[in-house]
């Protein structure tokens, strides 16, 4: 991937108390795909060119100027242009409870990443206000929200009457509540009434990842708040999640977030003191 626009700006690094939009960029997407995995969200707009998307769940669809995707955390996936010429796009990445209470109720929904907006040249406009908004976090997030109704990523209502989406609440809810038990996700198969292995399987057919990543990954969001807003050492946190040692939890953090703990910690302060 490579950027030909100067156009990227590092936004909030600080939650607005329900999310954040952490940057922004316009770039140009190189011809080439490699598989990844994000730990946060991020909505790929094409301003120009065409490509190909597709992810874990088993979506795998072309696309092309005017049409966009959204990645879920923790959702393997890989997108590419179709020639050499690559595309143009915009993205936003962005995180926090009020698009995860979104996606757990169905609102947005892992099966259907891909939406329609045209003209592109007036969806990239409206877009680019979310970056305009960097002064007032709240506010951001709302434009954000506004943006995801808008291009219609945003369903009307949640699915109950769906056997699997009720099956993947229920399997989430179990392993958010054992998040401290080593044996939490046994103990969550066992719950539904499967064995180790079906519920492995299952869950990553439909969440798109394992529940051991699932769990790694909200175990680490919690720490990440926790630094966030809390002045309790390192160490500690580090224990009452449950790891054996603050350098097993360092390189884990650094691993899923980019950053040790404590560099993550004093971004936060530097950039209050700004």
């Amino acid at each position: 991937m490579s950027r030909t626009t100067a156009q990227i700006q590092q936004l909030n690094p600080m939650p607005s108390g329900v999310g954040r939009v952490s940057h922004a960029s316009q770039l140009r997407h190189a011809h080439g795909a490699t598989p990844r995995v994000l730990n946060c969200y991020a909505l790929v707009y094409l301003i120009r060119g065409e490509g190909w998307f597709r992810d874990a769940l088993g979506n795998n669809q072309s696309i092309h100027e005017g049409q966009g995707f959204l990645l879920f955390p923790g959702v393997e996936h890989e997108y590419s242009a179709t020639t050499a010429k690559g595309w143009e796009e915009l993205h936003v990445f962005f995180e926090g409870t009020a698009f995860d209470s979104w996606r757990e109720a169905g609102l947005l929904d892992p099966a259907r990443p891909v939406f329609t907006c045209e003209p592109a040249d007036q969806w990239a406009r409206q877009l680019k206000q979310v970056w305009q908004a960097a002064a007032n976090p709240l506010d951001q997030v709302l434009r954000l929200q506004g943006f995801l109704m808008d291009c219609g990523l945003v369903a009307t209502a949640p699915r109950p009457d769906n056997p699997e989406h009720q099956w993947l609440a229920q399997a989430r809810k179990l392993l958010n509540e054992t998040l401290g038990d080593p044996d939490g996700i046994e103990r969550s198969a066992r719950t539904l009434g499967m064995s180790h292995q079906t519920f492995r399987k299952t869950f990553r057919r439909l969440q798109g990842c394992p529940p051991a990543r699932y769990r790694a990954l909200q175990i680490l969001k919690q720490a990440a708040q926790r630094l966030l807003t809390e002045s309790t050492p390192i160490k500690q946190i580090s224990e009452e999640l449950g790891f054996c040692d603050e350098f097993h939890f360092a390189r884990r953090f650094k691993h899923l977030m980019g950053s040790t703990p404590a560099a993550y910690r004093a971004r936060l302060h530097g950039n209050q003191a700004k």
